[in-house]
C-alpha cells in the first residue's frame, strides 16, 4: 500500500513495522494521539482537545465519523415510517454511561429524564438510544418512560440501527457529554445540540465544549427547548472527518514532491 492508516494502540506496532519495511515506499497515518515519539509516523490526526502540535500534526474538532449528508438522507428513508408516527416536532437523545473521566450519578440521570418528560410535555417527539456503556438501572428508567408512551421511540441494541435517522430526523439533539463520538456527531446533522451534563472533571474536554460552542453553537441543556418561545440559532453541519482527509491527502502530496 502506499497509504497504511492505524487507530488505536494496537495499530501502532503494525504501522511502524511497515514503515521499518518500505520506509519512504509508504505514507503512514496514525489517528488519535498515540503517546509515543511523534517522528514514528508522517502523520498524526488527533483531537483538538488531546493538545498535540508538530509539523507531522493536523488536528480536528473530536473524532472521526461516519456521517456524511447521503448517510442521514438513506436513514431517513430507511426509516420513514416509524419517523412519520412520531410527532412533526422530534428531539433525539443519545444516552452514553460511565467513562474514563465522567461517572452518571443520580442527580445527573434525575436532570436527564427531567429534560425527557419536559420534551414531551412541549409536544417534542423523543428518539431515545442508549450505548454499551449506559448502566442498567439508567436503561430501566428510559424503557418504563417509553412504556405505552407512542410519543417515544426507544432504541436499546439490535438490528438496524437506526442512529442516523434519529439524527437526520431530530428537531434538536440532547447529549451526555462523556462521549466525543456522539457530541460531534451530532453536529454533522443540522439541528442544534445540547449538551447533558455527566459527573467527573472536564479536564482536557473543556477544550473540546468550547471548540463545540464557538463552531456549532452547543450550549448545556437547561430546558431551553420547553420555551415556547424557543428560537434555535442555525449552524451549517460539522464536517471535520472530510476536512482530514483534504490535510492527509495534502501531506501526502507534499511528501510525494519532497521525495521526487
Amino acid at each position: 500500500p502506499d497509504i497504511a492508516i492505524g487507530c488505536g494502540r494496537q495499530a501502532i506496532a503494525p504501522l511502524r513495522a511497515l514503515k521499518a519495511a518500505r520506509g519512504e515506499k509508504i505514507f503512514t497515518l496514525y489517528i488519535q494521539d498515540p503517546r509515543t515519539d511523534l517522528a514514528h509516523f508522517d502523520l498524526i490526526i488527533a483531537p483538538q482537545h488531546d493538545g498535540l502540535s508538530g509539523l507531522n500534526v493536523e488536528t480536528m474538532i473530536g473524532s472521526p465519523n461516519r456521517l456524511t449528508p447521503k448517510a442521514l438522507k438513506d436513514g431517513l428513508e430507511q426509516f420513514k415510517q416509524p419517523l412519520a408516527a412520531l410527532p412533526a416536532k422530534k428531539a433525539a437523545l443519545l444516552i452514553g454511561g460511565p467513562s474514563k473521566a465522567h461517572t452518571v450519578s443520580k442527580r445527573d440521570h434525575a436532570e436527564h429524564i427531567d429534560a425527557a418528560q419536559g420534551l414531551l410535555a412541549a409536544g417534542y417527539g423523543l428518539m431515545i438510544t442508549t450505548s454499551r456503556r449506559t448502566p442498567d438501572w439508567v436503561a430501566h428508567d428510559y424503557k418504563a418512560l417509553a412504556k405505552d408512551n407512542e410519543a417515544i421511540w426507544l432504541y436499546d441494541g439490535g438490528e438496524p440501527n437506526p442512529y442516523f435517522a434519529f439524527l437526520a430526523a431530530s428537531s434538536l439533539t440532547l447529549v451526555t457529554q462523556e462521549s466525543t463520538n456522539m457530541l460531534t456527531e451530532a453536529c454533522c446533522a443540522s439541528a442544534p445540540v445540547f449538551r447533558l451534563p455527566m459527573s467527573g472533571k472536564a479536564g482536557k474536554f473543556k477544550h473540546l465544549y468550547d471548540a463545540l460552542k464557538t463552531r456549532s453553537l452547543v450550549e448545556r441543556y437547561a430546558g431551553q427547548a420547553e420555551d415556547k418561545n424557543f428560537t434555535p440559532l442555525t449552524k451549517a453541519p460539522l464536517n471535520e472527518t472530510a476536512r482530514m482527509a483534504e490535510r492527509a491527502l495534502a501531506h501526502f502530496d507534499a511528501r510525494g514532491k519532497a521525495l521526487n
